[in-house]
């Protein structure tokens, strides 16, 4: 990526066609709001703690997977040549969230995890996830129980399914 688009700056490469980033300036986003301050020390390799920072990115993707709300399923499609790999899909790409709650004899996983409080939520984690630092997935999931709307929006949804079913046995 050598080519910074000139209307949103975006990389791309040389030949890429530059409007799909911005459609040539037609399509304007509002700024991100600023990052939490652990997160960006851990992305940027800064964190304090050198132990928490080389755990993240050694395993950022079970990190990734333990405290995402949904799963991902496609088709992948491998290469046809010998050329870099890439990841490449053919058909539909669809993300399953299961029921609010999970089903008997099976671990709570994804936005599951969102209804509980965040200890239990906690301990179901590291459970799947060994490899991981207790201390780090127990600040990332506060960040997410803080920031992010679909957090809140899980939480809400079972405190109402709690209160319906305490009026229905009224």
């Amino acid at each position: 990526m050598n080519h910074n688009c000139q209307y949103c700056g975006a990389k791309n490469f040389l030949n890429e066609t530059h409007f799909l980033c911005c459609h040539s300036g037609k399509v304007v986003l509002p700024p991100f709001s600023s990052y939490p301050p652990l997160m960006v020390d851990l992305m940027t390799g800064n964190h304090i703690d050198c132990a928490l920072n080389q755990n993240f990115f050694k395993h950022l993707r079970n990190y990734n997977a333990c405290l995402s709300f949904a799963s991902f399923i496609a088709t992948i499609d491998p290469p046809s040549n010998r050329g870099p790999p890439c990841f490449r899909i053919s058909g539909q790409i669809m993300h399953r969230i299961g029921n609010l709650r999970h089903q008997q004899g099976n671990p709570p996983a994804y936005c599951q995890l969102y209804v509980y409080d965040p200890n239990t939520a906690l301990n179901f984690r590291m459970e799947q996830n060994d490899c991981c630092i207790r201390e780090l997935m127990e600040l990332l999931q506060a960040i997410i129980n803080q920031e992010n709307p679909y957090a809140l929006a899980f939480k809400n949804m079972a405190e109402v399914e709690d209160a319906e079913i305490i009026f229905c046995r009224l």
